[in-house]
């Protein structure tokens, strides 16, 4: 009964990360102005707002890359179209994970590492850990992992851009190693 137990709060904790982090996309992707600053539309933004050419997020990922990254052979993408955001999924091969990758590709509202944590903590009222919110060196202009070992999302902002790559654990190989991978193979085929 312990063990039910503590499994059912470690997944109600993964939970709680997982839908701060959508939350957080939603607000990201949905905003064009930081606290205290006017907008200035960019050369990835129209002065609408709307992206000026929104990335085909499944042409940033192939089956292959997904395969020799994860070890378990891609089924045919999904892409959803979206106005602030579009998201491509691959379900497996063999139907078993109905969504085993999943990119999506956005404007971002958010100009720091500390302007995605201040914007996070304001919209879910309440302080992150580190292991919550994990700052990812080395991918675009700053990069952030929301998750823990099992599953979560990897956010990486570059140029005006938000490329965030789910992808679950896969044998001995944590999620968050699993998508930055997948991002490293996305991120030099973002336009």
């Amino acid at each position: 009964m312990r063990v039910m137990e503590t499994k059912a709060r470690a997944c109600r904790g993964a939970a709680a990360v997982l839908t701060a982090g959508v939350m957080m996309t939603v607000m990201i992707a949905c905003s064009r102005v930081s606290p205290g600053r006017e907008h200035q539309p960019g050369p990835e933004v129209s002065a609408i707002g709307a992206p000026a050419e929104m990335p085909d997020p499944c042409a940033l990922l192939s089956a292959a890359d997904i395969a020799s990254t994860t070890g378990r052979p891609a089924g045919a993408p999904e892409r959803t179209p979206g106005r602030f955001a579009a998201t491509c999924k691959w379900p497996s091969a063999d139907g078993t994970d109905p969504e085993m990758v999943h990119v999506m590709v956005s404007t971002a509202g958010v100009a720091s590492y500390d302007d995605y944590v201040a914007r996070t903590r304001h919209a879910m009222g309440r302080v992150f850990s580190e292991n919550e919110l994990q700052k990812v060196e080395g991918l675009g202009d700053f990069a952030v992992w929301a998750g823990d070992a099992r599953s979560g999302a990897l956010q990486i902002f570059s140029k005006g851009r938000l490329l965030q790559v789910t992808a679950a654990a896969t044998g001995d190989r944590q999620a968050r190693d699993v998508a930055t991978a997948l991002a490293r193979l996305a991120m030099p085929r973002m336009p």
